[in-house]
């Protein structure tokens, strides 16, 4: 499952720089069947 978190912050000339990282995690916790589970309810499936 991947993971995608972001942050903020001010420049020293005073622009806003965005920082994105994406983490995978290759033993996910069933996160990811949740996920689809609601999904795919969601649409009726």
């Amino acid at each position: 499952m991947a993971q995608i978190n972001s942050s903020f912050r001010f420049r020293g000339d005073g622009l806003i720089q965005q920082t994105v990282r994406q983490s995978y995690d290759a033993q996910a916790r069933d996160e990811d069947l949740a996920w689809a589970k609601v999904m795919f309810g969601e649409l009726g499936f």
